[in-house]
């Protein structure tokens, strides 16, 4: 499954940061910015770049050395997080 960010929510990594941001439209709706681990960072590249959850899940294994089954429970536990948080929403296919 895809997600995106909701509208006004944008991914940014500054000086090995990782961020969500919240823009004008969000604001009233959002922190400013939620600061996010480097995994959770890689997780939400791959949420900005419209990749499928197996696809992130891939571009994890190799650099990190982890196994399948960790990332892909992290992976989750992060969506499910987000989706409650209403910071991303499943995309329409």
């Amino acid at each position: 499954m895809k997600y995106r960010f909701q509208d006004g929510i944008v991914y940014t990594k500054i000086a090995k940061v990782h961020l969500l941001v919240a823009t004008r439209k969000a604001w009233d709706r959002y922190p400013a910015i939620k600061e996010v681990n480097a995994l959770q960072g890689t997780f939400c590249e791959g949420i900005s770049r419209g990749m499928e959850e197996e696809e992130i899940v891939q571009a994890i294994l190799l650099p990190e050395r982890m196994s399948r089954d960790s990332v892909r429970k992290r992976l989750s536990v992060f969506i499910h997080k987000m989706l409650d948080e209403r910071y991303i929403v499943p995309e329409e296919e």
